[in-house]
């Protein structure tokens, strides 16, 4: 996935800076899927490799910390992730949500679903600076 950060997926475009696009890329696009889609595909697969949600989590805070806006892949994340937020440590919760706000990005679905796991988490299982 490591193409996905060199990306911008708004326009269809390769990153600034040659034009050149990676194989992996190349690849993606002789299928005609792009990294979100085949990040969404491989999630969804009952057998195989899948990417676990706390590096989900990393993506978004990578993506959005090199001002990465690229609606289609954080959409595809923020589906996958709003199911599943309880594989998340609390310091990968607010930097998924901070993600999230960073890009101006902001799906109903994750943030009710953040809503909710907050609201009904454990004593002390959220540390004040990860809220």
């Amino acid at each position: 996935w490591n193409h996905v950060s060199h990306h911008s997926l708004s326009d269809g475009d390769t990153a600034k800076g040659g034009g050149k696009k990676s194989a992996a890329q190349e690849g993606s696009e002789e299928q005609g899927l792009d990294p979100a889609t085949i990040l969404k595909l491989k999630s969804e697969r009952p057998e195989g490799w899948e990417m676990p949600v706390p590096c989900m989590s990393i993506m978004t805070w990578s993506c959005a910390t090199m001002r990465i806006r690229d609606q289609r892949l954080f959409d595809a994340i923020a589906e996958i992730v709003s199911a599943r937020l309880d594989a998340l440590k609390s310091f990968e919760l607010s930097n998924l949500l901070w993600a999230y706000a960073k890009v101006a990005l902001v799906p109903r679905n994750l943030f009710e679903s953040a809503r909710q796991r907050i609201a009904t988490r454990a004593p002390n299982e959220f540390k004040g600076q990860c809220l």
